[in-house]
């Protein structure tokens, strides 16, 4: 250790070391020995390798980048998810609260038997909250009794008899396969809700404005049914609410009649049942997506709030082109007059009449059901549904509640 020191305190002084020289070639030079190893020189990069780091660089940010939106992502579905749960334990939670409040107080001082209370707190109060039971304003249709079936039987039997095969009403009969009626419906589908006399007038045929009014304000008002097509869930095998629909829209009456009587209502459960059932379900693999495509489609669109404003709004526009279109066919009252002598001579234009007649008396035969579905309960609802004819419907739609997705149920009864 002294000799070391002793050599360092002897040792010749640094030569000073020029600007711009190399450190390591300077120190060759120069007699002084280093125990250390010389610097490592690092030569400036070109082009492309600076490049190529600037690529690496990027590649590297972008990947963090990924990582970190798909943490977002995964931490956006999860409180989704939570949401989800927290909404229909929510939901849950009111219902027994609603139970609980109908319940009455003596039957509430047990305090050991809360499951059962809860349960037929539930049921009854579902059964109350149905506007067929509560209000008692309508009762609750459906094709289930035996009397209802016959009822519905007969109405049809004579629908088909006074609009299609009798000879004493307006017009040829359908046996006869008249080329009048069957020219009038071509050309009133061909003018279907306005558009050919709109967009092209030169092409669309020219009909009596009350006539063609009337046909598209039929054709609107069975449109409106299909606010109802959730119903066909619980429908048993073999009949189709949205088949039975679809054949109301072309031939009315002919479809419309028969699917009341052959419906059933909808089931009289309690919210917590309810939900016990979705869940049991769930857990069995059945859902919402057992459904076919195209009904959850329609099932989107009249679940809508604009659904019944939008139809009721061509429905109104129906009646304003039947009433001052074509201002060719004169005012009002030569519009009335020619409108009945019309009624008088034309087997499809009294069988619209009379469709729209039995449509205004069983509009409101599936809004009961649907309300309880819903647990909707309102009696100036339900009585503008009875009382006024096509609007009624759509007010109807445009203010019901929305199902809860969690409730729409596939099973067949």
């Amino acid at each position: 250790m002294a000799a070391a020191t002793l050599h360092y305190m002897l040792a010749p002084p640094q030569p000073a070391i020029l600007p711009g020289a190399n450190l390591h070639n300077h120190l060759q030079s120069s007699s002084m020995t280093l125990a250390h190893t010389p610097p490592t020189t690092y030569p400036l990069l070109n082009y492309n390798s600076r490049k190529m780091m600037m690529k690496k660089k990027k590649k590297n940010n972008n990947n963090n980048n990924k990582k970190r939106h798909s943490t977002a992502i995964a931490a956006f579905l999860d409180g989704c998810e939570h949401r989800k749960i927290k909404k229909r334990w929510r939901w849950q939670q009111q219902q027994r609260n609603i139970a609980v409040k109908a319940t009455p107080p003596s039957s509430r001082e047990d305090g050991d038997d809360d499951d059962e209370s809860h349960s037929t707190a539930a049921s009854s109060s579902s059964l109350s909250s149905s506007p067929s039971s509560s209000s008692g304003i309508l009762p609750q249709f459906s094709g289930d009794n035996t009397a209802t079936k016959i009822t519905l039987g007969l109405l049809w039997a004579a629908y088909m008899w006074f609009v299609l095969l009798t000879p004493n009403a307006p017009g040829s009969p359908a046996t006869s396969l008249d080329p009048h009626d069957l020219t009038e419906a071509i050309q009133l589908s061909i003018n279907f809700w306005f558009v050919t006399p709109i967009l092209l007038p030169q092409l669309a045929p020219v009909i009596h404005p009350a006539f063609e009014g009337l046909f598209e304000t039929l054709v609107t008002w069975s449109v409106l049914y299909f606010g109802f097509i959730t119903e066909g869930r619980s429908q048993k095998k073999g009949v189709s609410t949205l088949g039975f629909l679809i054949g109301s829209s072309f031939l009315t009456n002919i479809f419309f009649i028969p699917y009341l009587a052959l419906r059933t209502s909808a089931p009289s459960l309690s919210p917590r049942q309810q939900v016990m059932e979705v869940e049991e379900e769930e857990q069995n693999g059945a859902g919402i997506n057992d459904v076919v495509p195209f009904e959850d489609r329609v099932e989107n669109i009249v679940e809508n709030k604009y659904f019944g404003v939008t139809v009721g709004s061509m429905a109104a526009f129906s009646i304003f082109w039947g009433l001052f279109a074509r201002p060719e066919y004169g005012d009002l009252s030569q519009r009335g007059a020619d409108f009945l002598q019309i009624l008088k001579n034309d087997r499809l234009a009294y069988s619209f009449l009379v469709d729209m007649g039995i449509f205004a008396l069983l509009q409101s035969w599936m809004v009961p059901d649907d309300m309880r579905r819903r647990n909707f309960d309102d009696s100036k609802v339900l009585w503008a549904t009875r009382l006024v004819p096509l609007f009624g419907i759509a007010y109807y739609m445009s203010v019901r509640p929305p199902i809860p997705r969690s409730l729409l149920r596939t099973c067949a009864a």
